[in-house]
């Protein structure tokens, strides 16, 4: 009995190092890719219509992906912007 209590004892610790170390490289390849911007008022950004409401007629499918460039008026929160 003392045996199949530490053998599942070494599985947990396993598993739990296995899981902890995907997480890691998760993160790191993850925030590999990312980089932080931040505009200026006055700058020209470029708009995603991705989660944009179109006009009907408009098929998403012909829409284009990216509207602009607009002009940042305000900055209104930390990853927020008024255009």
């Amino acid at each position: 009995m003392e045996k199949l209590i530490q053998l599942r004892k070494s599985t947990d610790d396993a598993v739990r190092s296995h899981l902890a170390r995907a997480a890691d490289y998760a993160a790191q390849y993850t925030s590999a890719k990312r980089r932080a911007l931040e505009f200026a008022e006055g700058d020209l950004v470029m708009l995603s219509t991705t989660n944009l409401p179109l006009p009907a007629p408009l098929s998403r499918k012909l829409a284009a992906k990216w509207i602009g460039p607009l002009r940042v008026l305000a900055r209104v929160g930390a990853v927020a912007y008024r255009v």
